[in-house]
């Protein structure tokens, strides 16, 4: 028989707590999403001055 879960007095609390958590959990993945964009950024750049290397090396 599956459990029940009682909602009880703290039930704006519980609200209250999950919008919260919402929020935190929104703002952790913008700043994740800026940090992956800046290194991929990075990585590509490095990538960019790697191929340029490559061609002036192989035609200098």
């Amino acid at each position: 028989m599956p459990r029940q879960i009682s909602a009880g007095a703290g039930g704006s609390r519980s609200l209250a707590k999950n919008a919260l958590l919402l929020v935190l959990a929104f703002i952790v993945a913008v700043l994740l999403w800026n940090v992956i964009g800046f290194l991929a950024g990075i990585a590509i750049f490095a990538l960019v001055v790697y191929v340029v290397y490559l061609v002036l090396r192989r035609h200098l």
